[in-house]
Parts: C-alpha cells; sequence; structure tokens
C-alpha cells in the first residue's frame, strides 16, 4: 500500500471516532449539524483523493440497486402532491442515501488486515469510553438514571443510542475474540453487556441476547444441545430481568400504552406515525409521498400536508410545533411512507447486501466466520432497533454497519481474488511426473 493510500486510511478512521461522539451527544451539548458538517468534510477529501486516483470500484448489483433506488425517489419528486422545495427534498434524499453514499466511499478505501483490526479496536475503545463516561455522570456526579428508566444515566449523552451503539460494540468484540483469542475482547464484551442490561432499554437487550445467540451457536459442535442451553439461558436471562423492579415496570408500561385494542393508543406517536405509513403504503402503492414529507428531517423546516391529510397533526409530539418533537422518532415508519413498499424492499437490499456478496466468496475458517456474523448481525441488530429509534441514518451507526462491513467486504474479496491467482499458478506435480512432455515452468489451475 502507498503512503498516501494509507494516510487516507488513518483519516478515514480519525473521521469516524469523531463522528461516532458527534453523533451521539445530546443536542445542548453539540451545534446543530455537526456531524454533517464533518461527514461533508470527510467527503470533500475522499472526492479529492478519488478524483486524483481516477477510479471508483463498487460492486455492479450494489450500484444497479442505488441507480433503481433513486430513480425510484426522482420519479416520486415528480408525480406526488406533496412533493416539498427542491431544496429540502435533495437534503431528504441526502440523509436516506447517507448509509449507501458512506458504503461506497469505505469500499474504495484500501484496508489491510492491521487496518481493519485496528478500526474495530478504534471503535471498541470508543464506545467504552462512552459508557465508562456514562458510569462517571451517574455514579461520581449523581446524575438522575430515573428520568431515562435506567440504573445508569447520562446529560451528555442520549442513552437508547448509547445502548445500541454497545450492541454494536459487543458484536464486535467477539468478533475479535474470535479472530484473535485475546482475553481483553471478552472483557470489553462483558462491560458493554453490563452496561447495557444497566440502561434497561428492552430492544438493546433483545439485541444483546440475539448476538450471544448466534455466536454460541455458531462456534458449538453440538448443536441439539446448544439450542436447549440457549433457551435455558434465556428463561433464566429473562427471569433475572422481569426480577428488576425498573424494568418490570417499564414493561408493564410499554405493554399498556402499546396496546392496539385501546382506541386512545392510537394517538401515541410511534403508534400513530406506523399506522399512517401502512396507510399511506396502500394510498400511494408502490412509491410512497415522496422524499422529506413524512417522518424525516425536512419535517421540522416546513412541515407536510400528509401528517393533515392523515389527521396525525393532532397527535401529541406530532403538531406543527411541538412542546416535545417525536416527529422523527422511528425510521421504518419514514421508509415505509416515504418511498414506499417499493423504495423499503430495495432499502433492506441495500443494507443486508455485504453479507450476501460475503457469502459467495469462499471461507475457509473460523475467522472469516467471525466477519460474516459481523455482517449479518451489525445491520440485522440495526434494522430491529431501529423499529422504535431513528438508527441508520445516525452517523455513529453508519460507520459501523455500513462503513465498517464495506471495508470487510473489500478485503475479503480482494485477498480471495490474490489467492485465487497465486493458486492459478502453482504446478500441478503430479501431472508434470506423469507427462514426462511437461517442464517443470508449466502452469496448471488447480
Amino acid at each position: 500500500m502507498t503512503q498516501k493510500r494509507r494516510q487516507l486510511t488513518r483519516v478515514y478512521i480519525f473521521f469516524s471516532v469523531l463522528l461516532l461522539f458527534s453523533t451521539i451527544l445530546n443536542r445542548q451539548f453539540t451545534v446543530t449539524g455537526l456531524d454533517y458538517l464533518l461527514y461533508a468534510a470527510f467527503m470533500g477529501i475522499f472526492c479529492i483523493y478519488a478524483f486524483r486516483r481516477k477510479k471508483l470500484v463498487l460492486p455492479k448489483r450494489y450500484a444497479t440497486l442505488i441507480l433503481l433506488f433513486l430513480g425510484i425517489i426522482v420519479l416520486n419528486s415528480v408525480i406526488s402532491q406533496y412533493t416539498p422545495s427542491w431544496a429540502l427534498m435533495i437534503l431528504a434524499t441526502f440523509i436516506t442515501f447517507l448509509p449507501f453514499l458512506h458504503f461506497a466511499i469505505s469500499y474504495n478505501v484500501d484496508f489491510t488486515d492491521d487496518d481493519i483490526r485496528y478500526f474495530i479496536d478504534t471503535i471498541i475503545r470508543s464506545v467504552a469510553v462512552i459508557a465508562a463516561i456514562m458510569y462517571v455522570e451517574t455514579f461520581l456526579l449523581g446524575t438522575d438514571a430515573s428520568i431515562t428508566g435506567g440504573l445508569i444515566g447520562s446529560n451528555l449523552f442520549m442513552i437508547g443510542f448509547v445502548a445500541s451503539l454497545c450492541n454494536q460494540a459487543l458484536l464486535l468484540s467477539l468478533c475479535q475474540y474470535i479472530k484473535y483469542r485475546r482475553r481483553k475482547y471478552l472483557y470489553f464484551g462483558v462491560f458493554f453487556l453490563f452496561t447495557i442490561v444497566l440502561t434497561i432499554q428492552f430492544k438493546a437487550l433483545l439485541g444483546a441476547m440475539l448476538i450471544l445467540t448466534v455466536f454460541y451457536l455458531s462456534w458449538t459442535p453440538n448443536k441439539r444441545k446448544a439450542l436447549i442451553t440457549v433457551s435455558l439461558s434465556g428463561i433464566i436471562a429473562l427471569g433475572g430481568l422481569f426480577s428488576i423492579p425498573t424494568l418490570r415496570n417499564k414493561l408493564y408500561n410499554y405493554a399498556e400504552l402499546y396496546d392496539l385494542s385501546n382506541p386512545a393508543n392510537d394517538g401515541i406517536a410511534r403508534i400513530a406515525l406506523y399506522l399512517t405509513a401502512f396507510q399511506i403504503a396502500e394510498d400511494h402503492f408502490p412509491l410512497g409521498t415522496g422524499q422529506g414529507t413524512f417522518g424525516s428531517i425536512p419535517i421540522k423546516f416546513v412541515y407536510s400536508d400528509v401528517y393533515y391529510d392523515y389527521g396525525i397533526n393532532r397527535v401529541w409530539g406530532l403538531e406543527e410545533v411541538p412542546k416535545y418533537d417525536f416527529r422523527l422518532d422511528t425510521h421504518w415508519s419514514s421508509i415505509l411512507g416515504e418511498t414506499g413498499v417499493l423504495g423499503l424492499t430495495l432499502y433492506i437490499m441495500l443494507m443486508t447486501f455485504p453479507f450476501w456478496r460475503y457469502r459467495k466468496v469462499e471461507k475457509k475458517d473460523e475467522r472469516d466466520r467471525a466477519y460474516y456474523i459481523v455482517l449479518i448481525l451489525s445491520p440485522l441488530c440495526m434494522m430491529f432497533e431501529s423499529v422504535t429509534l431513528p438508527l441508520p441514518n445516525r452517523l455513529a451507526f453508519i460507520i459501523i454497519y455500513s462503513g465498517l462491513t464495506a471495508v470487510i467486504l473489500r478485503h475479503h474479496i480482494q485477498s480471495h481474488q490474490s489467492a485465487t491467482a497465486i493458486a492459478s499458478y502453482i504446478p500441478n506435480e503430479t501431472d508434470t511426473d506423469s507427462d514426462p512432455r511437461r517442464s517443470d515452468t508449466g502452469t496448471t489451475g488447480v
């Protein structure tokens, strides 16, 4: 790797850490749009690099999916009756495409094995620092954790985002332990798991259980015994969690709050957003209402007529000028409402592309499988936990489930291609010995 490419790799990792911290800060501790300004600076550096390199590499199928998705958005912007100004439409489109744009950028940054290990270790340490700051806030500075319904809290960071970020760090810690067999990664994993439990964020707890289950089943020879162990462990774990009064009360509140048989619950912001999204998907099949019209950032600047037409402008937190703003409180309702069934399908295909592409490349050892699990679980946890939070368009998560997966995929494909190329030049000794007409310098594909 040339010196300039190595420098770009280090710049990439540096900006990733900056974005990770800037994204999950509470609004009163950061400048509005700081994370996007930082990302714009990084994009500028990459564009200069790409222009000088005169080469942009991207899997054909991924590029095709992006073009199809973009085509749907452009078409919808022309025919939708709700299309906002072009500036807001472009802003919404940029934010929607940000994970896929970052994948394309990351796919073109050259990483060695050591670089990938350093990148993952940097993410793990950064999340550990954030979690440690939360402990300091709670137990030394006396931050009231009851506000967020957990046993630890934070005024500096958004607790729900930190819990989900700890899940990503837990996944990466287990991956690194499988690859390098260093106990420090197990210690990190235990620390992240303990932090997730203390935050008492139910979706994060379920995500952690999913990660632990998949890793255990993947590296246990006796699958039947493993399933029994996982089942019993799950029951014990749930029993232990329900023994925590704070979590038990929180679950009871959730059950009452999200009881769809209660007509009064239609007025709860998250339920109203999802019910409306399904109705929009039916009424505006298959394209939705268009970018910047439902549950995306432009709504903060210009309110959409969609909210009036579907009667959710009266829902608490979804008003045009809300006292408490829940208009961006979910992710998938926004994707479904704005891009329709067709856009949602393409969005999911783009998110899950890395592990479908990775599995087509030959894998021979468990270290490759560890990365494969990351490519599966990182976006899968994002998809699950973003049911109630707008995680996929947060740069702290994009650098992991989109950026890191692109880096791993590109490096794995390059390594496999190099190994295949080398193998094709290895002489077949058996054939050479049996045929005297063949010289020692002949080549035969294996």
